[in-house]
């Protein structure tokens, strides 16, 4: 096997999943480190082909070795945080990380701040269930973090971001919200977004208040609705958040 080029290998891999190939290759020869090291790059522990086996290998053998080469991360909080809060400082090169499910608290979000404390983290996508979470990253993130990814956030109210210190190095956001109170205050805590994706609720408040400006960093806006659900005022919410829009890049 030894005689055969590193191409032919690479043919072979097509053919097998990558948790396979990084966890029967690894304890070999620095030939076959070498040929694994991209499928280390992007790694997603929510696959449903990796076993709890090759889980443990990746945690316990394979991350404090090779850790370094991971840049994108995306884990299960039910099935996979016991052992990755051992080893998140291990990632030192990450920049993109999804985090599936709801962080406990109960250690105040301690593997939070560690993943804060990553200072290649660019993108965080993560499910908010508290003001804390909101002030915690606010706290510790790095400047180096510019994509906020809010997972399942109609529940976040305006109270949020009391005391939210701002985020100016937030320049790509995703949320859903429903109210123009909480997307002023969005605007006020993470003044120069450059993109913006908004999912709006049904029940959205579009009087509480008056929008009249939008960042003037803005240069993307996408807007979903559920069409089925809503009403001739949300409508109207919509088209004046496109004039704002649409007068301010013009």
């Amino acid at each position: 096997m030894e005689s055969l080029p590193n191409e032919l290998y690479l043919l072979i891999f097509r053919h097998l999943h990558k948790f396979d190939i990084v966890c029967g290759f690894c304890n070999l020869n620095q030939r076959f480190q070498r040929i694994i090291q991209s499928y280390l790059y992007d790694i997603d522990l929510t696959q449903t082909n990796l076993s709890y086996k090759q889980f443990v290998l990746l945690m316990e053998q394979i991350i404090p070795v090779q850790g370094s080469l991971v840049r994108s991360l995306k884990f299960s909080v039910e099935h996979h945080l016991p052992l990755l809060r051992l080893r998140i400082r291990q990632l030192i090169n990450l920049q993109s990380l999804t985090i599936v499910g709801c962080l406990p608290h109960n250690d105040n979000y301690t593997f939070l701040v560690n993943t804060l404390s990553l200072s290649t983290l660019s993108e965080l996508s993560i499910h908010i269930t508290d003001q804390d979470m909101f002030r915690i990253i606010s706290t510790n993130a790095s400047q180096r973090l510019t994509k906020l990814i809010v997972q399942d956030s109609l529940y976040i109210s305006h109270g949020y971001f009391n005391d939210i210190q701002q985020m100016p190095y937030i320049n790509g956001l995703s949320i859903s919200i429903s109210s123009n109170k909480i997307l002023l205050n969005i605007f006020e805590t993470m003044p120069n977004l450059v993109q913006l994706n908004l999912l709006l609720s049904d029940y959205y408040d579009a009087e509480d208040v008056n929008l009249k400006e939008l960042p003037v960093t803005l240069e993307k806006l996408q807007i979903e609705i559920d069409y089925d659900k809503w009403h001739r005022t949300n409508f109207e919410l919509i088209n004046n958040l496109f004039n704002l829009f649409n007068n301010q890049i013009n």
